[in-house]
């Protein structure tokens, strides 16, 4: 897949509001940058904040304002967000984002300058890389969270995740999590992110999609309805399902279902 048909993916998954599928076109470890507030966030945290824009403006709506222009494996795009289709401009902006296997790897966001300043000559795209990946790897290094403390939390996250599903509720959000666990969601992100080496978003959908396969399996609820499956592991639609469960297992729900009746 090169990466014009990524960036696509991840402006069509914020037009189409779902959380799951912007989630998808993210590397674990992708960092954002806003460069005129020298702000950087993480995948929960740009997750956590596309849920939030979706609920204050529920028709919210990203137009390109030109083509993207691409030098290697970084691309830069001008847009604009408005409130809703052929509705108000809430806010203009340029990005660059810099492809890696197939994911978004980082993010770097630029108001009020225009697109032809921000595209790199080739033999900048290293060093600029390389200074997202520096911040990246030092995004956690002052919150306080020691290896002992992260390991505590690790354990018991997974043990809530067991015993609570807390992941069958499709309103689950990373703030809601954190407060089950009585720590700080910058605490809870770190555990997922640097002990168990997925997003938020993966990590909950990990749970919903063992859950969907154990209904799949399951001969009272084999031949229900894929909708009524997703509903029933916390997805919100076919669509997310579908995408969550092919990226996890390497089938489509039917075909799962379809392979576990072949071997039976």
């Amino acid at each position: 897949m090169n990466a014009i048909n990524i960036v696509n993916r991840f402006l069509n998954a914020w037009n189409q509001h779902d959380i799951d599928a912007i989630a998808a076109t993210l590397a674990t470890d992708v960092t954002y940058i806003d460069s005129l507030l020298d702000d950087e966030i993480n995948a929960d945290q740009i997750l956590f904040r596309a849920q939030q824009a979706f609920q204050q403006w529920p028709e919210l709506f990203v137009e390109l304002v030109d083509q993207p222009a691409v030098v290697s494996n970084m691309i830069a795009v001008q847009f604009s967000v408005r409130e809703k289709p052929q509705g108000e401009v809430l806010f203009s902006c340029a990005e660059f984002l810099y492809i890696e296997h197939n994911r978004i790897r980082s993010i770097q966001a630029y108001f009020k300058q225009s697109l032809d300043e921000l595209l790199p000559k080739p033999e900048e795209e290293n060093s600029t890389h390389d200074s997202f990946a520096a911040k990246s790897n030092n995004k956690y290094c002052t919150s306080g969270l020691s290896e002992l403390d992260a390991k505590a939390y690790q354990a018991e996250l997974l043990d809530i995740m067991d015993q609570e599903q807390p992941y069958l509720d499709p309103e689950l959000k990373l703030p809601q999590l954190a407060k089950r666990l009585a720590i700080s969601t910058n605490h809870l992100s770190q555990v997922i992110n640097n002990h168990l080496h997925v997003n938020f978003y993966e990590f909950i959908n990990q749970y919903r999609i063992r859950k969907a396969q154990q209904l799949l399996e399951n001969p009272a609820t084999a031949n229900n309805k894929i909708l009524n499956i997703a509903m029933d592991t916390g997805f919100n639609s076919k669509s997310s399902f579908n995408s969550a469960f092919k990226k996890f297992t390497g089938k489509t729900p039917s075909e799962y279902r379809e392979s576990i009746l072949t071997n039976t």
